[in-house]
């Protein structure tokens, strides 16, 4: 089992190699590096639209901003979730809590989602996040390896997230929406 962690611009090059030497392979985030093999990435903004019939979804980030906002919303007919906040298992890790500890994985109860229902229902709740869980993603590549079950990620879905950046890149350029196939 080789895990890739180096830098960004030698994933592909570290994961081909434990490939072609029979190793299983796990590479962390990004899976390739977009920039080496697409150009340039958007320079510190993207605005995404994804049509799917007639559900729209917006992906937004931004590198340089004042102020961070929430991490996700999600409004609907019905209603709004709105959740503050990243995962924090990275952050517990530098500080140095390890998995097992009382407190890893938890949001702090302001980063919690934020339910409003309106209409029928009049609701205003907070909901906790359940708490992240790295090792579980790597307890199934144990059960995956040793014993056959599926992957817990599969690499097509890497590289279908890849494709999809790509486009949103592929429709700035050309300035039109790209269909997704």
């Amino acid at each position: 089992m080789v895990v890739v962690t180096s830098p960004n611009t030698t994933h592909f090059s570290h994961a081909k190699l434990a490939l072609e030497s029979n190793k299983h392979v796990i590479v962390e985030k990004p899976f390739t590096n977009l920039k080496q093999r697409s150009g340039a990435l958007v320079d510190d903004y993207f605005h995404i639209i994804l049509g799917y019939g007639t559900l729209r979804v917006i992906l937004q980030s931004g590198w340089v901003v004042k102020k961070s906002g929430p991490h996700f919303q999600v409004h609907g007919s019905k209603g709004s979730l709105i959740k503050y906040g990243l995962d924090t298992q990275e952050g517990d890790l530098k500080r140095g809590i390890r998995p097992g500890h009382p407190s890893w994985g938890k949001d702090k109860e302001e980063w919690y989602a934020k339910l409003t229902l309106g209409r029928e229902l009049d609701v205003d709740a907070r909901i906790t996040t359940i708490p992240g869980c790295y090792e579980s993603y790597y307890k199934g590549i144990y059960e995956s390896v040793v014993n056959g079950a599926p992957l817990p990620v599969l690499s097509t879905e890497a590289r279908d997230t890849i494709k999809i950046i790509e486009y949103a890149m592929q429709s700035q350029r050309e300035q039109r929406v790209i269909v997704f196939s």
